[in-house]
């Protein structure tokens, strides 16, 4: 079994749910638990927590060209876009598409937006410096046919709360000179001015992040047949390269284990002996001990090992271990 995760950061609530059960600290009680059996070509298992995962930079990304002339108010269509927002505040999109033959940029802020109700009354907006909205925007050129976005934020939740009109449409000032139009499908409500405004630009992408060599690893557990309660599980976790290059360990990922049945703390991050193993050559393995304490109270029966490693990449893997209790 394996799936992959890239992220910049450890993905808790992603491993709650794959590896079943809530997170609970530790893996039995007792004293340490040291490694009972030792085989040759098998990394020894170590009790020391992982450190904590410091992920690599992302990428530089190339800014959008903003080198063309101010677009004029007839090279542009306003339209009223969607909304979001987080509790307590609401984002108005505005979508301004370049409808001329040549590319042009809308840089800067609006210099006004004015409000038109519904019985036609036009009044201005009291606008803030800048946009609340977590949504980053960026100054872009606008190629023909395509588009550049506008966001208007507005809190919910103000000290004295004062019903506000619904307004139909909005017009525009452009930082430029002129004015664009938005018709609006739904209805603006502004109750908490001043209202944030964003910049016009399009939306700023993602980082991305360099290819992980973890995610091309594959692993799988080594389980004996049974387990007594009260004893230390011991087992194999093989990491395997199938690829045709070495993949280092590093930065050394860290791990996780749990037991889904009748036992199921969850051994938060621990550390992989990496040191020994690291690089794992082109078309080669490298087998990790581990170590698992079953409790004495344990209940009987088939039990379902997860195990999953966790760095840039969450690769996993589980097996089945007959658990047997005491002897009557």
């Amino acid at each position: 079994m394996r799936r992959s995760f890239t992220g910049p950061a450890w993905p808790w609530l992603t491993l709650a749910s794959l590896l079943a059960g809530a997170f609970i600290a530790g893996c039995g009680s007792g004293g340490p638990i040291r490694l009972t059996t030792s085989q040759v070509g098998v990394v020894p298992w170590i009790s020391r927590p992982a450190p904590p995962y410091l992920p690599s930079a992302p990428l530089p990304q190339k800014p959008p060209a903003t080198n063309a002339s101010p677009c004029d108010a007839a090279d542009l269509r306003a339209a009223q876009g969607g909304r979001s927002g987080l509790a307590g505040s609401v984002d108005f999109w505005v979508k301004i598409t370049n409808v001329s033959s040549t590319t042009c940029i809308v840089r800067g802020r609006p210099r006004f937006v004015d409000l038109v109700s519904a019985y036609g009354r036009e009044s201005p907006l009291r606008l803030a410096g800048a946009s609340t909205t977590a949504v980053q925007l960026e100054a872009s050129n606008i190629k023909p046919g395509q588009s550049a976005e506008l966001i208007l934020n507005s809190q919910l939740d103000c000290p004295v709360y004062a019903p506000s009109a619904a307004y139909r449409e909005i017009r525009i000032g452009l930082p430029a000179g002129g004015t664009v139009t938005v018709q609006g499908r739904q209805s603006w409500q502004f109750p908490c001015p001043p209202v944030g405004v964003s910049i016009f630009g399009v939306l700023v992408p993602p980082p991305v992040y360099p290819p992980d060599p973890l995610a091309g690893l594959a692993v799988r557990l080594v389980l004996p047949r049974a387990v007594r309660t009260g004893h230390a599980l011991d087992y194999e976790v093989v990491l395997n390269n199938p690829t045709s290059r070495a993949i280092p360990l590093r930065p050394c990922p860290g791990y996780l284990e749990v037991a889904s049945g009748s036992f199921g703390p969850v051994k938060l991050p621990y550390a992989l002996n990496c040191d020994p193993a690291s690089p794992i050559a082109a078309h080669h393995s490298a087998r990790f001990a581990m170590v698992m304490q079953i409790p004495a109270d344990a209940g009987s029966g088939q039990e379902t090992i997860r195990w999953a490693l966790v760095g840039p990449a969450l690769l996993l893997a589980s097996g089945s271990v007959l658990v047997i209790g005491p002897a009557s």
